[in-house]
């Protein structure tokens, strides 16, 4: 509940109605963004201000010795490359964003190729950045990286499926693919809890073919490898299995990397400023709420009308010189103290202005102990230095 009354403060989507009464005021700050978006941007700035921002370097002292500037020079280029078809600083400062946010973010890096078929255009590691609410990962460790196996959900177009069949026919199952889409065009036989999860990521059942993917990475142990390497496991709907093979890259790791914000001890969970700041945003939120209902009751006051006034509810309305009859002393405003309406709104500019000045300690913070930050180990391309073999 916690981490989507967050999603609500980001999206600046209003909170549940205060009383049940839909005449109060019922808004959102935006601290939760303004600070998000500096301390992200800060990041992102800090990670991409060289050009390129990583190192081509031999990987054996022996290769030192030749001139290997034309050929770390190409693999720079190709580099540099795939990161433009990837669109890797866009996915950066996505996942950046994410991670100021909620104080975890978990990026994928598969293998991708452009197009998607036999005759790729283009090939490299993607950078992926993935919602904490469609991955899965061993609880029983403190570390989320120290993990054992990991899972995912994704929810694709028959044609994107059909794509990977088609772009990789010895990994992705064909037959098995073209029964799941063919099922999914009857929706009755698609269970409830995957069609709750489509509508939770934003899926239209009545326009849209959404077929739910699960992914697992880890072991089996009924099934154990002779490399010790893990398996890949797809499965569409909860029961038809459409991949399974082992680990394909040669570095022999799971393609995920994690970053964490601020760090507790045995918590896998990062912390965030969405969490760190939950409650008073949620304090601010409902300070300013009450001030600007404050300041409507005293323009638009109500009225204490006696029950021999004779006056109706009708003519009681904003009119220029309008004139209401009623009996002498049966009639009077209900007016607010304009007073608590400024103690209100001094109230939000202090946690403004101290909001402000956290921000900048912790910019301070962050850029006087670089070497300390997980976000230069864990959130490159594929490392900080290219090792050449």
């Amino acid at each position: 509940d916690q981490m989507d009354e967050i999603s609500n403060m980001w999206r600046m989507k209003a909170p549940k109605k205060r009383g049940g009464d839909s005449q109060l005021t019922n808004t959102r700050t935006a601290e939760l963004v303004r600070g998000a978006e500096a301390v992200s941007t800060l990041l992102y700035r800090m990670l991409t201000a060289s050009d390129p921002n990583f190192d081509v370097v031999p990987r054996l002292p022996e290769y030192a010795e030749f001139d290997m500037s034309t050929r770390l020079s190409a693999i720079q280029n190709i580099i540099l490359w795939q990161q433009m078809h990837m669109k890797y600083r866009k996915k950066l400062k996505r996942a950046l964003s994410s991670l100021t946010v909620f104080g975890t973010t978990i990026v994928e890096e598969p293998w991708r190729a452009f197009p998607n078929n036999k005759n790729p255009f283009i090939e490299g590691t993607d950078f992926l950045p993935r919602s904490l609410l469609q991955v899965a990962f061993n609880t029983a460790v403190p570390d989320i990286a120290d993990s054992d196996w990991y899972g995912t959900t994704d929810f694709l177009s028959p044609a994107a499926l059909r794509q990977k069949a088609s772009g990789s026919p010895d990994i992705w199952d064909p037959e098995a693919i073209e029964n799941v889409i063919e099922q999914s065009k009857d929706t009755n036989r698609t269970p409830e809890r995957i069609k709750e999860r489509r509508r939770q990521a934003g899926y239209d059942e009545d326009n849209v073919t959404a077929i739910q993917v699960r992914t697992y990475y880890g072991y089996l142990d009924n099934y154990p490898t002779q490399d010790d390497s893990y398996w890949v496991v797809s499965i569409a709907n909860e029961d038809t299995q459409i991949r399974c093979h082992q680990n394909p890259f040669d570095h022999g790791e799971m393609p995920f990397r994690i970053a964490t914000y601020m760090d507790f001890e045995l918590e896998p969970y990062g912390y965030g400023i969405g969490r760190t700041g939950y409650l008073p945003h949620r304090q601010l939120d409902a300070v300013r709420n009450m001030t600007i209902d404050t300041i409507i009751m005293g323009l638009f006051n109500m009225w204490a009308v006696g029950n021999t006034a004779q006056v109706e509810g009708n003519t009681m309305k904003m009119v220029p010189l309008g004139i209401v009859r009623s009996d002498p002393g049966q009639i009077s405003p209900i007016r607010s103290d304009l007073q608590a309406a400024k103690a209100g709104m001094e109230l939000d500019a202090s946690s403004n202005s101290s909001n402000s000045v956290s921000i900048v300690m912790l910019c301070r913070f962050l850029c006087s102990d670089l070497s300390c930050s997980t976000l230069t180990d864990t959130l490159p391309l594929e490392s900080n230095s290219l090792a050449l073999t």
